[in-house]
């Protein structure tokens, strides 16, 4: 059976994995394909306007809100307004209904099939990359100079997505353990704190319901791992060992967190300083992109402190709602077969929360659009009685 739209689903994904491969692109002066990957995203939704009958429209009515303040502010105090930033922010209702887009028109195996493979090529150059400099972190947090810098933290969020979402999914053996390893051996060798956290307590979550009614599967399963891993880490006479060198370093940065820890110490700054910036600008805000000059070309590391500094209050407030609401209505209709798409959106929450920015948070509302979109379902077994209801 051919899949839905194909061709659109599959231009949506590279859309969603932008800012995965945005840094090649701009090195090799290709700005213009960013250009055109919005515009095409746009027109998607074009062909598609039918769409709104899906749409939650307070959710999106807030979403929209929370995007005009900082603008409105811009309006207000800058006669230079800066437009690419007003196009990062207004293209957030934009990816809250692609999300939607997906879940009604689009083909979903296909869209995280095509993001799987895009990731691997890209997570293979990143490899060879570090096989270069004979794998040194340093070297691929910071690239200095080089070519292709590409963060570590962009890297694995796009790595968990596709390893949760063929943990789960997986139709045959290629994708369901080979594209989860590719993914979960990335994730280890990042140093991403927060995403491997996150991954060990989604492999442990599903270990649990699978082996749930077999504690002792679960227990042979558990040490069986930790061998595993302990054999990587202690294997010294092979290419692992390099690899092993940045296990070793996840692990410090992970053990990190107990001790002194000079990121923790960055964040905590960077809040007070935005705290005292809010107390100046309560209400309407200093506009869009305002914080990184408010806060000497560096940002708050959290999307609604980011928010409340560029929009206000009312902006803070929209978006905070915005957040409430749309959480509480995926919590209300979750469903253990589809526990991979609230465990995505979860996962990116905490982490534009944690260290991103707003301006780059497409993909948090694409997948809150599309987990809403599927919440919103009715269940197959339930149909019958809303059929049945709806007939008299």
């Amino acid at each position: 059976m051919l899949s839905k739209n194909p061709f659109q689903t599959i231009l949506l994904s590279g859309f969603i994995l932008l800012s995965l491969y945005r840094p090649i692109l701009i090195e090799h002066q290709s700005i213009n394909v960013i250009y055109g990957l919005f515009v095409i995203s746009f027109i998607i939704l074009l062909f598609n306007i039918n769409l709104v009958k899906h749409i939650d429209y307070k959710l999106l009515v807030l979403l929209a809100l929370s995007a005009f303040f900082p603008v409105f502010a811009s309006m207000l105090f800058h006669h230079d307004i800066p437009l690419d930033k007003i196009g990062l922010i207004l293209f957030l209702p934009i990816s809250f209904l692609l999300g939607v887009w997906l879940e009604k028109k689009g083909s979903i195996h296909l869209f995280f099939r095509f993001a799987a493979v895009l990731f691997i090529v890209i997570g293979c150059y990143i490899f060879y990359r570090l096989a270069l400099s004979d794998f040194s972190y340093n070297y691929y947090y910071n690239w200095g100079n080089a070519q292709y810098r590409i963060d570590y933290l962009t890297s694995s969020l796009y790595a968990f997505i596709i390893c949760t979402y063929f943990l789960f999914n997986g139709r045959n053996f290629l994708e369901k353990y080979g594209v989860t390893l590719f993914c979960l051996i990335f994730i280890v060798m990042s140093g991403a704190r927060y995403t491997i956290l996150f991954l060990g307590l989604t492999i442990i979550y599903l270990l649990i319901k699978v082996t749930q009614k077999n504690p002792i599967k679960l227990v042979a399963t558990l040490v069986g791992s930790s061998i595993v891993m302990l054999l990587v880490l202690f294997f010294k006479r092979a290419v692992v060992y390099d690899l092993a060198k940045m296990v070793s370093y996840s692990l410090f940065r992970i053990g990190n967190l107990a001790g002194q820890d000079n990121s923790l110490d960055g964040r905590v700054d960077l809040i007070n300083k935005s705290i005292d910036i809010i107390s100046n600008n309560f209400l309407v805000g200093v506009g869009v992109g305002g914080s990184g000059d408010a806060l000497h070309s560096n940002y708050p590391h959290n999307m609604l402190i980011e928010i409340f500094i560029d929009g206000g209050f009312f902006a803070f407030l929209c978006l905070s709602i915005f957040f409430i609401l749309s959480f509480y209505k995926i919590y209300k209709a979750k469903s253990t077969s589809k526990m991979w798409l609230p465990i995505i959106v979860v996962y990116l929450a905490g982490a534009y929360l944690k260290s991103f920015s707003i301006y780059d948070s497409r993909i948090l509302f694409f997948f809150l659009g599309f987990a809403l979109a599927m919440s919103s379902m009715v269940p197959k077994k339930n149909r019958h009685r809303v059929d049945f209801h709806a007939k008299n």
